[in-house]
């Protein structure tokens, strides 16, 4: 079994410059005041929410650390989305190339769990037949599994995609 924890720990890696920043703006709902931005790394994607209340949750002690220094009005937790509950709800979720790290066998409780506590949902993630792809990503069917009200290509097999409650 992978483990996911090491990986990300290990990793290195920070967030860098968010990315569609101008094709995600038009689809973050009006009135929209609060956020749960999973898979959030180092918050790269904060910026985007200043207007909002942000919530950003990730696996990678290390990259919350710096998410909490470089946005410091934001709330940050360490935690893997499978067991991190909390009591509030969401009026957005965003995910950022995070769901398609979601073993298969966990990503309808994923899922179900973020259209729970999230009206609406953006997720850019990668589609397609899944070949060639590191053995810590796959791809989901994510129209069976979110109410998809909007797709687009963005680069290569990145789509963004928007869930709408239906």
């Amino acid at each position: 079994m992978f483990n996911y924890v090491s990986y990300w720990e290990n990793r290195g890696w920070s967030g860098g410059e968010p990315e569609w920043i101008d094709e995600i703006f038009p689809h973050i709902p009006r009135g929209a005041k609060t956020v749960l931005d999973v898979g959030c790394s180092d918050g790269r994607y904060a910026p985007l929410f200043s207007k909002m209340d942000y919530t950003g949750v990730d696996i990678n002690a290390g990259q919350i650390a710096i998410a909490k220094k470089k946005c410091p009005g934001c709330d940050f937790y360490v935690g893997d989305i499978i067991d991190w509950l909390d009591n509030f709800q969401y009026d957005l979720f965003f995910s950022s190339k995070f769901l398609q790290h979601i073993p298969p066998e966990y990503i309808e409780e994923v899922s179900e769990s973020l259209k729970f506590r999230c009206k609406n949902g953006i997720m850019i993630e990668c589609v397609g037949d899944g070949k060639g792809l590191a053995e810590h990503n796959w791809h989901h069917d994510y129209r069976k599994l979110f109410n998809v009200v909007h797709e687009e290509v963005l680069e290569g097999p990145v789509r963004l995609m928007v869930h709408g409650k239906k």
